[in-house]
């Protein structure tokens, strides 16, 4: 009988931490709130503006921003280090993929924490693109925006319903 209750301390110790960590993985979606809205639209008009001083273009939310906002990068009028920038950078390379995929702008929250993501349609597929330049830019890699928002296109792909005439 003693045999068992090593056996039986194992088996509810592995069911409790498989519980808790089912606990830890839940997500919750939420529309952007008012403040949420407010922020992106003033970091959004902080790319506008140094896309306009430097490069005379103005954003138009797709993919022909991408070289504007490469030249933020590489001519170091963003700095790496400075990640208010940087995600504000990420938002606006946020919104031209949002605007190629269809995808929205939402409030992602998990055990991490709350963050904006984009979501396509109604799935569980999200891209996370306000951190997608920051977090290469704190690791000291090169920045290619065009190859980052390549990549981030081709993981939504498989996901997008097509219609009943594309093949």
């Amino acid at each position: 009988m003693h045999a068992f209750k090593p056996i039986t301390l194992v088996f509810l110790l592995l069911s409790s931490l498989v519980q808790a960590d089912i606990g830890l993985s839940e997500v919750k979606i939420e529309a952007l709130s008012p403040l949420d809205i407010t922020y992106m639209a003033q970091q959004r008009q902080t790319i506008a503006d140094l896309v306009g001083r430097h490069t005379g273009s103005r954003l138009k939310g797709s993919e022909v921003d991408i070289p504007n906002l490469q030249l933020l990068i590489d001519r170091r009028i963003i700095k790496p280090a400075d990640q208010a920038q940087m995600q504000a950078l990420g938002l606006t390379l946020g919104d031209v993929l949002a605007n190629k995929l269809d995808m929205r702008w939402i409030v992602y929250i998990d055990r991490r924490g709350r963050s904006k993501a984009l979501r396509l349609s109604n799935t569980n597929n999200y891209l996370f693109p306000i951190t997608m330049l920051s977090r290469r830019a704190n690791g000291g890699a090169d920045i290619s925006v065009r190859e980052i928002y390549d990549k981030a296109v081709a993981k939504m792909q498989p996901y997008i319903k097509k219609g009943p005439f594309d093949y």
